[in-house]
Formats: structure tokens, sequence, C-alpha cells
């Protein structure tokens, strides 16, 4: 059967600490709603972060936990709780959610956070690298880790790279006031197939596209040398 790694900001599993274990429940991922069906026909691993927002884990707590979740085909990735902090509660949702959902007076632009953003994107390349074998398909959801397919494609470039954006993608009017935009869009354009919520959000993409690498896209499709980008709802 042919491998999905799946990567999201959180494992879907509810993770307990009682009577000297970790105690783990299943949970239904709801940034997959609806694809249920899809992610069955493959064996599956996820990536991401564990619900323990204020710890710091050491290794051999890091250890325990990774052995606690392979019954349940997930990897953790284990930031610094500043990091974690500066990348979900600052960039991602005090910089990126409110600017794509363009409520621009409530942006904040933080070189900090954008810092521990891409430091959390590299760790989960770093993890996915670790456990990605050739064949394997890598599926990556949401506006947490928008740099991560190009992280993955500089190093495995034969590799298939899906992501898709569960918030809406804004117009460039808006999208070119975030500092770190061509780096996000570098990012974004690592992946072989990206995923929109509607028609108006690829068209906001393929527009910033165009306007800040220079490269045209083809009705929903943009050619990047050897390979195509397809975009899509």
């Amino acid at each position: 059967m042919k491998r999905l790694i799946l990567a999201s900001n959180l494992l879907p599993v509810h993770i307990q600490w009682g009577n000297g274990k970790y105690q783990i429940e299943k949970e239904e991922e709801t940034t997959i709603s609806g694809l249920q069906n899809f992610y069955s026909e493959f064996e599956t691993e996820w990536v991401g972060l564990t619900p323990f927002e204020n710890h710091d884990f050491n290794t051999k707590e890091i250890r325990k936990l990774e052995t606690a979740l392979e019954p349940f085909h997930c990897v953790p990735v284990f930031p610094r709780q500043r990091d974690r902090d500066l990348h979900l509660h600052g960039f991602s949702r005090n910089t990126l959610w409110p600017l794509f959902h363009y409520f621009t007076e409530n942006v904040t632009y933080s070189e900090v956070s954008w810092k521990a953003y891409v430091k959390i994107n590299r760790m989960y390349a770093e993890k996915i690298l670790e456990i990605i074998q050739d064949g394997d398909i890598l599926w990556v959801h949401d506006y947490h880790l928008l740099m991560l397919p190009q992280m993955i494609r500089e190093q495995r470039p034969d590799i298939s790279i899906g992501l898709f954006v569960h918030i809406p993608f804004p117009s460039f009017e808006l999208f070119r006031l975030l500092p770190w935009r061509l780096e996000l869009i570098e990012g974004m354009l690592g992946a072989d197939l990206i995923g929109c919520q509607t028609y108006d959000n690829v068209r906001h993409f393929m527009s910033s596209v165009r306007r800040l690498t220079g490269v045209d896209s083809v009705f929903n499709r943009i050619s990047l040398g050897e390979r195509t980008l397809k975009v899509d709802v």
C-alpha cells in the first residue's frame, strides 16, 4: 500500500499523562473532514505537534512519547515552548490569520515571530526527511506550514507534495503588505498541488505568484521548470 505522510499543526490524538504513562486516544482531525475515504487508501503517518503547549520536553520524555505514539502512526515534533508560542500565537494567528481574512487593523508584523515560524517549519521538514521514503506522498495542511513544501522539495525533489490552505488566500493588494510575502510564495511553490477554498482564492494566489516572481499561469497551472504546479479547489 502506498504511504501518505500528513503534516499539520496538531497530531490527531488526545494525549493525557497519568499513572506514569501516556493515555492516548485517536481523535477525528477536523482539517481532513470529508477526506477520510481518500486517506483510507493509503498507509498514513502523521507529523505534528503534541497538545502540550507549555512544556519543554527533555530527551527522555521525547523518547517515551515517541514510542507511545508509534501505534497511532503519529510522529511528534518538539519545538521549545517559546518558539511554539511565537509560531502559533505570533506569526500564524496574529499575522497570517488576520491578514488572510482582511482584518488588516489586527495584523502584527514581528521579525521574531517570523523567524520562529521558519524555524518550526524547518523542524517539520527535518522530521519528515527522517521518515519519508521513495514513492511516498506528502500532504501539508494549512497556513501554519506554508514554508514546508519548498523545504522538502529542496532535499527530495522526487516526492509528490500537496498543500491545502484551510483559510482564504487574500488579494495581492493585501498580501503585498506582508514583508515576507516572497518567501511565503516560494515556500508554497514547492508543492505539486495546492488546494484552496474558492476559485477567488485560486485567482488571488495566481496573481501574487505572477506579481512577485514573474511566473505566469495557464488556466490553473504554473510551469516551474521541469514540473507543473496545479492550483484548484
